[in-house]
């Protein structure tokens, strides 16, 4: 069960961080600014779990298929998009914490659960900026 939530954090992490990265290649000035830097946090806070991941056997996360980079974005749908995926994000981290006695895995979990409630506030000041 740990093995398998662990997993589907990492996979949250790295196809959030791609989407942050390919949404600041279709975006400008702040807001593009603003999207690299979510996308550098998810990547960060992948490394930060990768330890733990391997001990558990969690093979790395597949890459998704690509976006067309021809479109133009509705922001609305990109960063409601993102909220909704900071939100699932905090909430599996939160449960990795409850399901260990490691103080070291309920420390990660601390920080990945923080990292995407800050992730998610900012995404949402983006949405209320952008929309």
């Amino acid at each position: 069960m740990v093995a398998d939530l662990a997993a589907r954090i990492a996979a949250g992490l790295a196809g959030r961080g791609r989407a942050y990265e390919a949404a600041a290649g279709r975006a400008q000035g702040d807001l593009q600014r603003a999207l690299a830097d979510l996308g550098r946090a998810k990547h960060a806070q992948a490394a930060d779990l990768a330890p733990l991941a391997h001990a558990l056997g969690v093979p790395s996360p597949a890459l998704p298929a690509g976006t067309s980079a021809g479109t133009n974005p509705d922001w609305g749908v990109v960063l409601g998009e993102a909220f909704q995926d900071e939100r699932t994000l905090e909430e599996m981290s939160r449960e990795l914490a409850l399901l260990t006695v490691d103080p070291a895995v309920q420390a990660l979990s601390a920080r990945l659960a923080a990292a995407a409630g800050r992730d998610g506030r900012e995404v949402r000041k983006l949405y209320l900026r952008y929309t």
